[in-house]
């Protein structure tokens, strides 16, 4: 598989170097569509480090902080450029069959069910596998290995590289941001690629937004607070219930959100048809066009899985490669 060599803005010390550049070698090269909810939930992660300091010191409102947690999140997917730009756009997706943007009101919240999920379900599993003289590389390896052995029933095997992404989504903001069993101490200062502007005033409910909808806006439901996250993985981990894994657990809320949205559509429609005979005509079917593109994608059917395609880090070549199969060699990786 080809692949590019991530320059990084620093030389030395990995722990210096900028957020773009330690992802671009901990993900080794590539990029595939698996890779798309980790890399959202580690951009979600690093956006509230840049700005934790300005919630503090500009007092800002809950609203203001879920606008800022966003934009800022887009500002950092921005300097991303070693993924091609049409799967960058898609990496802010509620999901990717909907292409609908994710809400600032949802990012927040997904947002703080990170930490709490890392500590309740991963450190348990990382603390037996710590020792003297393993690097967090090492540890990262062991972790996922036995994941992927205990989920998949099948031990011995190295798990396939892209297996992490889609099924530890959230394992990513482990290895960027944790060592041992807490949050890395000498992790580089983040700072935001530019200061957004967050509105002083509370957004109309349900108003657009250019990067998303009013964050206020939404429907808010139980499964979709950080505790029901949290206390999903364990159940699910405790049953064996769930074979996608700890991480696909956060994104738990985007099937709720697509009935969600169907049910909105529905209700809508419903509604047009009490104006038929009271507006032109014109206007309902430009109105019910507008209800249709707002629809979700329908899911996938099922059948047996295809294979995964990856594309390298390069915008001059965007076209897929196959993915190497589990027992086919890879470019080493510049440990972080």
């Amino acid at each position: 598989m080809s692949s590019a060599t991530i320059a990084p803005t620093t030389t030395g010390d990995h722990s210096k170097l900028v957020f773009r550049d330690r992802l671009g070698a901990i993900l080794g090269g590539m990029y595939n569509d698996s890779m798309r909810r980790a890399i959202r939930t580690v951009l979600l992660y690093e956006a509230h480090r840049c700005i934790a300091d300005r919630i503090v010191h500009e007092k800002l409102r809950v609203f203001q902080r879920k606008i800022c947690l966003f934009d800022t999140a887009c500002e950092i997917l921005k300097t991303l450029t070693f993924i091609p730009k049409n799967y960058r756009d898609e990496i802010m997706f509620r999901t990717a069959s909907s292409k609908l943007p994710l809400s600032p009101d949802l990012a927040w919240r997904r947002m703080k069910a990170i930490d709490p999920a890392i500590k309740k379900y991963i450190l348990p599993g990382i603390r037996p596998l710590l020792a003297a003289g393993k690097s967090h590389t090492q540890v990262c390896e062991e972790f996922i290995q036995k994941q992927y052995e205990m989920i998949s029933k099948n031990p011995g095997p190295k798990r396939p590289f892209i297996w992490e992404y889609s099924h530890l989504q959230i394992f990513l903001v482990y290895r960027m941001f944790y060592k041992g069993d807490k949050v890395d101490p000498n992790l580089p200062i983040s700072i935001a690629p530019k200061k957004v502007p967050v509105p002083s005033k509370k957004p109309p409910a349900g108003a657009m937004r250019m990067a998303a909808d009013d964050s206020d806006g939404e429907f808010h439901d139980a499964n979709d607070g950080e505790a029901n996250i949290v206390a999903q993985i364990l159940h699910n981990t405790a049953t064996g219930s769930v074979d996608r894994g700890i991480g696909a657990v956060i994104e738990s809320s985007e099937v709720d959100e697509r009935r969600r949205l169907l049910s909105e559509v529905k209700d809508h429609m419903s509604l047009l048809k009490e104006f038929e005979g009271v507006v032109p005509q014109d206007e309902l079917v430009r109105r019910k066009k507008e209800l249709f593109l707002a629809m979700p994608s329908a899911p996938p059917a099922a059948g047996p899985p295809q294979e995964a395609l990856a594309v390298p880090f390069s915008p001059q070549n965007p076209k897929r490669k196959a993915l190497p199969k589990s027992g086919d060699k890879m470019k080493k990786v510049q440990k972080v």
